[in-house]
């Protein structure tokens, strides 16, 4: 899948939120509304994760390479 998000990625795009707000570039509303997605996305992935270890599954491969 082609620009298939990742971890690093994530907390990339966190760091620049981060100094985005502190450079005044970007609002802190803004900036909260992209920490917030991203929360949501490693609940799921988390969640994701503890059901494949229940099911005695292989994750696949989208789960694994985030």
């Amino acid at each position: 899948m082609k620009n298939q998000p990742t971890a690093t990625a994530l907390k990339e795009r966190l760091w620049l939120a981060l100094d985005g707000v502190q450079t005044g570039r970007m609002t802190t509303e803004t900036a909260n509304a992209i920490a917030t997605q991203s929360r949501e996305i490693v609940r799921i992935i988390k969640v994701e994760l503890e059901i494949k270890k229940q099911m005695v599954e292989p994750v696949n491969k989208a789960t694994a390479a985030f």
